[in-house]
């Protein structure tokens, strides 16, 4: 019995040490925050950096737990931006003083503040001190409103830039034949025709092929694949100017396999599968739907057509929904590829690679990610908490977005069972 006392006492104490260290890291002014780069993973902030090599006593008990408050962090960041330094601020308090864990949040809620088109880059400002992230993102939204998207990539070029963009974007397309005129080809009201399959002779469209012939209208094939003798045969009549069809394959593998169902809604079309028994050879050529315009890179397909704004608004909905549901990385990153190309108006900034150590992309996605959170959850002024205990833990921090308070506090409390259960599991062992 007093073993187990004794092993008790060992592991409290090993918390304690543990928690008090990380807190005192995370609280300091030289700190980072914990940032989700685009590619779904954490950067390696100072903070982060620091909790995952400082050399801590090597007791079992340390880096079990170290271990654990590491995971947690991860966790809650990815959930809402800033959450996990928060919550690493937070961990040494909670752990010595079991009350914070009963604390009522309901309570702070009445004093939530929302934000407006006139302050949100005031409020963001006083949050996150990346005041040139800050300023690029509103030159940004400034070019397309708040409702707009904006994209963050890297590039060759030796200064950051904004580029507005209008229309859809896909990246994942091959395109098999057309009557290339340039590095970009441009094509007007296009007919599009969306398959979900392959396209293995040349009966199948032949008579879609005469009547954009005989009308001299341009059309736009989507499919998985097309036999070598359809693409020959539209690439021959492409050149001599008989046709102008453009024949597109969308593969079928993790990054695209849903691709084909966006594209569909932004021509405002069904997609055609013969597991709806729809037979290729029935499609009559009036029927196919219409768009303003599509343009074609060796890398890019934009598709611009603005009557499709209210069903790509609502499948973007939809879309969100799903992908909020889901805590797999790799899942997330699809969904939010497949968001970005269903914004119609956006913006894209460009970082140099030679930037890239400076973290200043991951600033501007975690910057992106408070901006959200603030739009859509609001904030809280830290002065106008009703307990000195939550005052004290918040000094320094002016305003907090409610979605990382609320996400540090609902991980601190899961950390504290957490402990509990690797705390009795341990003595237990011993035994």
């Amino acid at each position: 019995m007093k073993t187990v006392c004794s092993d008790s006492v060992v592991f409290k104490t090993a918390m304690n040490h543990v928690c008090h260290d990380v807190s005192m890291l995370s609280s300091s002014e030289k700190s980072v925050f914990l940032c989700r780069s685009l590619d779904e993973t954490i950067a390696l902030s100072k903070v982060f950096r620091a909790l995952s090599f400082i050399q801590f006593p090597v007791g079992t008990n340390e880096r079990l737990i170290r271990g654990i408050l590491l995971q947690s962090a991860y966790e809650a960041e990815v959930k809402s931006a800033m959450s996990g330094e928060i919550f690493l601020r937070l961990i040494d308090s909670f752990i010595r003083d079991k009350g914070l864990s009963k604390l009522d949040t309901i309570n702070t809620v009445k004093n939530t503040r929302y934000v407006s088109k006139e302050n949100v880059w005031t409020i963001l400002s006083q949050i996150s001190s990346n005041t040139f992230e800050i300023e690029m993102l509103q030159t940004a939204f400034n070019l397309i409103g708040l409702e707009g998207k904006v994209s963050i990539e890297e590039t060759e070029l030796d200064v950051p830039s904004i580029e507005v963009f209008d229309g859809y974007r896909f990246m994942t397309i091959t395109i098999e034949s057309a009557r290339r005129i340039n590095a970009v080809l441009q094509i007007k009201t296009p007919r599009c025709l969306v398959i979900d399959g392959l396209i293995e002779s040349l009966g199948e469209i032949a008579s879609l092929l005469d009547s954009a012939n005989q009308t001299n209208e341009p059309l736009v094939i989507f499919a998985r694949g097309f036999d070598k003798e359809v693409v020959n045969t539209v690439a021959f009549n492409n050149s001599r100017e008989t046709l102008n069809v453009t024949l597109i394959r969308v593969p079928y593998d993790v990054e695209s396999v849903n691709v084909l169902n966006d594209i569909a809604v932004v021509c405002q079309t069904d997609v055609i599968s013969s597991l709806k028994g729809e037979l290729i050879s029935s499609i009559k050529f009036d029927d196919l739907r219409f768009v303003d315009e599509i343009l074609l890179t060796s890398h890019m397909m934009t598709i611009v057509n603005p009557l499709a704004n209210h069903s790509v608004n609502n499948h973007v909905l939809e879309l969100s929904r799903k992908r909020n549901e889901i805590n797999d990385l790799a899942l997330r990153s699809i969904y939010d590829n497949r968001l970005r190309s269903l914004t119609s108006r956006a913006v894209k900034i460009t970082v140099p690679k030679r930037l890239k150590k400076s973290l200043l992309i991951e600033n501007l996605d975690n910057n992106l990610r408070i901006l959200k959170d603030l739009l859509s959850r609001g904030y809280y002024d830290c002065s106008e908490f009703e307990t000195l205990q939550l005052q004290h833990l918040f000094k320094g921090k002016q305003f907090m977005t409610v979605s990382a308070f609320e996400t540090s506090f609902e991980f601190l409390n899961k950390i504290s069972s957490l402990l509990s259960t690797v705390e009795t599991s341990v003595l237990i062992d011993r035994r």
